[in-house]
């Protein structure tokens, strides 16, 4: 089976999700806070085959940088993926000069993906799917292992059918719920699911897991924001 953890999920600020299974381990997105989470929780580095990226936005990624120097400092030696959705546009600048000063001791590949891609890492093999999030070139992932045991992550996404059918009879679905009740509008624009869109959803799967909420003083902020500008 594959143990899925929640590392940490708040709309606007981070969200990293760790995926174990037989001594091997996937990150879903890594936003900022992820080294703290991962040395807190006395993860193994070594065992990290690779770090699966929804979307390019920052509190998917803001935690890439601070990754991949802790672990030159490590040091890490295997060669490293990170899947991005097609095409890449910002996580390539973290390995150019200024920002990686100097070479890495491990190979860092990455790869554009898309959906109706998939590939085997480790225990696990991996089929990203096309999410709809704004303007973002935005993907969710499933992931299972070699007795069929199935994770859904959503990454953040509108509801829609595609997404409806990777969900139906997932043994775990986390699924992003960004807006309360009664912000569809917000939920519409910005391409997120409200509370009961995502936990309509999540009752298609044996389990589901809800993420990415988002931060009530902000959303009331964001609020104020739209009606002294409109």
């Amino acid at each position: 089976m594959i143990d899925a953890k929640v590392l940490y999920s708040k709309s606007a600020v981070a969200t990293q999700i760790l995926l174990t299974s037989e001594g091997a381990s996937l990150l879903v997105d890594a936003g900022d806070g992820l080294l703290r989470d991962l040395t807190e929780a006395k993860f193994d580095f070594d065992g990290l085959k690779a770090v699966l990226i929804t979307h390019e936005h920052f509190d998917h990624t803001g935690g890439l940088f601070s990754l991949l120097h802790f672990m030159r400092h490590f040091p890490r030696r295997e060669d490293l993926l990170i899947c991005v959705p097609k095409p890449v546009v910002y996580v390539q600048k973290l390995l150019e000069p200024p920002l990686m000063y100097s070479e890495m001791p491990f190979a860092v590949k990455i790869k554009e993906t898309y959906e109706g891609d998939h590939f085997d890492m480790g225990p696990f093999h991996v089929e990203p799917f096309r999410t709809n999030h704004a303007d973002a070139q935005a993907l969710g992932f499933s992931v299972s292992d070699h007795i069929g045991f199935r994770v859904v992550i959503s990454g953040d996404t509108s509801a829609s059918q595609n997404l409806r059918s990777r969900v139906e009879g997932v043994d775990l679905a986390v699924l992003e719920s960004t807006f309360e009740d009664g912000q569809e509008a917000f939920a519409e624009r910005y391409g997120h699911m409200t509370a009961s869109q995502s936990r309509e959803l999540g009752r298609l799967a044996k389990k589901a897991v809800y993420v990415h909420q988002m931060p009530q003083d902000y959303f009331v902020r964001m609020t104020c924001s739209e009606v002294s500008n409109s």
